[in-house]
């Protein structure tokens, strides 16, 4: 996933969202298959054990049952962006996992959550490289040699391209 870096706007507010839900829980680190990424940060998922597997909230405290939260077992990064805290962004061979990842970003920006809260209206139409695709105006698009044309983002999400992270579209 791509969430905002700490200069960017709603960081905060998706680190708030995230420490607000998590902290003091106990979490499952699984690496990908990559490892890292170009920056040398770990690449990962994040999960909340299943029933069972873990204690819950190491404060003691009971879930509060909100919809926002994590169920036991659930992905965390998936949860990040289906509340909108934080944009798909896959690295490597497509995966099964992927279809579900882009859903919940479409069900996040069809609600106009986190991110998608003052996002700028969509544009008539997306355009595509091999891998990512772009807001029209994007100075990256204007650099496509061979591109596609999309006409919507969930169009651009189903074929499995990655959205541009300087346009953000």
């Amino acid at each position: 996933i791509d969430a905002p870096e700490k200069d960017e706007p709603h960081a905060e507010a998706a680190r708030a969202a995230l420490r607000a839900r998590l902290e003091g829980r106990a979490l499952l680190l699984v690496p990908t298959a990559e490892g890292q990424d170009r920056y040398g940060r770990t690449l990962a998922f994040l999960h909340l054990p299943a029933e069972g597997e873990g204690e819950g909230r190491g404060d003691g405290a009971p879930d509060t049952g909100e919809p926002e939260t994590p169920a036991p077992g659930a992905s965390v990064n998936a949860w990040m962006v289906e509340q909108g805290h934080a944009r798909t962004f896959f690295v490597g061979e497509a995966q099964d996992w992927h279809a579900a990842f882009r859903e919940a970003e479409r069900r996040a920006r069809a609600a106009r959550r986190g991110i998608w809260r003052d996002a700028p209206a969509a544009p008539d139409h997306y355009v595509a490289s091999a891998r990512r695709f772009h807001r029209p105006d994007c100075p990256h698009a204007a650099a496509i040699r061979s591109p596609r044309r999309f006409e919507t983002a969930d169009a651009c999400l189903a074929a499995g391209l990655t959205p541009c992270r300087a346009c953000k579209p």
